[in-house]
């Protein structure tokens, strides 16, 4: 990581974040520790698309607001942050795009590739079931409704492999601009497999009508089901889950969840993102072609050598919650150290990889 001095915001563009300020919405905006009174920074962190409203917004309202607070972006679906130029530090998992970040305006900007949203998983959440007589899914698939999901490939697999039980947890896009493509798509895929016997379907919307809950530390989660209610219902009922997105994904968490309930993966590629380093081939997941072909081969094998994969075991070598905060706060603390700072005394607000927040949540800082 780069040291880099701080660079006060040139203009004040904060339209988008100020309106979902005042309309008390959810935001990409996790406070992890408070300032002090003695000097000591505090820290946020902040999903890069709204990275430098962020720091112009407050700036706008205390010019020493970066006197304070070291901002750190995350990107969630790991594209690469060029565009993110008035923070301190730009996290992303995508190795192949750091040739570019190094050529984009954020070039100045530290950076790490060390850690992603998916890393933080709790494994003392997610654990292996007590027992395995509960199998009831050899595939389980968990997305939100929309094409880039490419769910219609487990009704084609469906369709051709009627021995393979799958299972399908889904939710509506937030986005008002997505909403009717992500309704239309739900509709098609229940369309799709309403006679198929091997298929099972869940929305969300089955449980509650309610689009958005609070986890214990403040963050938002969409849907209506905690983490246990989630790992119990589905996780723990299903041998392995899958990844199927074609877009850009930093490390998926339910993929991460699953390898610490003890669950292999099956990703297809390319992701073009973190899943490529993180889900380890052979170890914690089998990689294949998104392709149905592709999918039952990989299901195949690993039903054949399930007791060869070591799902939690591997992942706990380089994740979970409390090892990625501690590489997280040690990223802070150089980044205070490049400053001739400190951290704040506070307590640190231990991270889970869910970043929105509610308003009495990110109203901390500033």
């Amino acid at each position: 990581m780069t040291n880099h001095e701080v660079k006060q915001p040139a203009k004040q563009e904060f339209s988008r974040f100020a309106t979902n300020i005042e309309k008390g919405d959810t935001l990409p905006v996790f406070p992890l520790l408070e300032p002090d009174n003695e000097g000591g920074l505090g820290a946020v962190l902040v999903g890069d698309y709204v990275a430098n409203d962020f720091v112009n917004y407050h700036v706008a309202r205390d010019p020493d607001f970066r006197d304070k607070w070291l901002v750190i972006s995350t990107t969630q679906s790991d594209t690469v942050p060029g565009g993110v130029t008035l923070t301190d530090c730009n996290i992303f998992s995508n190795a192949s795009g750091e040739e570019a970040y190094l050529q984009s305006a954020a070039r100045d900007v530290p950076h790490s590739l060390e850690l992603a949203d998916g890393l933080f998983v709790d494994p003392e959440v997610f654990v292996p079931p007590a027992s395995e007589d509960d199998i009831q899914h050899d595939i389980l698939y968990m997305a939100k409704w929309y094409p880039t999901k490419k769910t219609e490939l487990l009704v084609e697999l469906a369709e051709s492999r009627p021995d393979i039980r799958i299972a399908i947890y889904g939710w509506l896009m937030a986005s008002e601009r997505k909403r009717e493509k992500s309704e239309a798509y739900r509709e098609e895929i229940m369309g799709a497999t309403a006679l198929l016997a091997n298929v099972v379907i869940h929305d969300a919307a089955d449980f509650s009508n309610s689009e958005t809950h609070m986890n214990k530390d403040g963050s938002a989660v969409l849907g209506p089901l905690t983490k246990t209610a989630v790992r119990d219902t589905f996780m723990h009922r299903s041998r392995t889950g899958i990844y199927l997105s074609e877009e850009t994904e930093a490390v998926n968490r339910f993929g991460t969840e699953m390898l610490l309930c003890d669950r292999p993966m099956i990703v297809a590629l390319p992701t073009y993102g973190g899943m490529e380093r993180f889900m380890v081939d052979g170890e914690t997941s089998l990689f294949c072609e998104r392709t149905p072909e592709g999918i039952a081969n990989a299901y195949d094998e690993i039903a054949e050598n399930y007791d060869e994969f070591t799902p939690r075991q591997t992942f706990l070598e380089f994740g979970g919650r409390q090892k990625s905060n501690e590489k997280l706060r040690d990223i802070a603390e150089e980044l205070a150290a490049s400053r001739g700072k400190t951290l704040s005394k506070n307590t640190w607000n231990t991270y889970g990889g869910d970043l929105w927040t509610f308003p009495n949540t990110y109203g901390k800082i500033g």
